[in-house]
């Protein structure tokens, strides 16, 4: 199921009109929605946590990343996935570049990712010392 697919579906299982949503997300039409829904656009990731929030369904699962069965609300603790941090965070320099192509890698690309960013980890733990 496609991310647009999977928004339809849960607004119309909420009882929401595409204008209701555009307007929970700050969108100006309900033209931004039904883009969303037809995979005309991608949805941001600046969108990613309010539209999961807005819809009950992770954010991991509405970008397609973690597809694992479950139906909506199983074993989903809404708290853990939408934890505010005390401070905003703030994207600096390529960071948000960085962010919107995550979801275009493939799994394979997201283990050398995640391997990468382990490395850094490492390295960066090693130096503090």
């Amino acid at each position: 199921m496609t991310t647009g697919e999977l928004i339809k579906q849960r607004r119309i299982e909420l009882g929401m009109t595409q204008e209701e949503l555009a307007s929970k997300m700050g969108f100006k039409t309900k033209a931004s929605i039904s883009r969303l829904e037809s995979n005309d656009r991608k949805l941001p990731l600046s969108k990613l946590e309010k539209m999961a929030i807005l819809l009950d369904i992770p954010p991991s699962r509405l970008m397609g990343w973690d597809d694992d069965g479950l139906e909506f609300g199983d074993k989903y603790n809404k708290n853990y996935y939408h934890q505010k941090f005390p401070e905003p965070i703030m994207v600096q320099g390529n960071l948000l570049e960085v962010l919107n192509i995550l979801p275009t890698l493939t799994d394979k690309e997201l283990e050398l990712v995640r391997g990468m960013l382990a490395l850094l980890l490492e390295e960066r733990e090693h130096f503090h010392q």
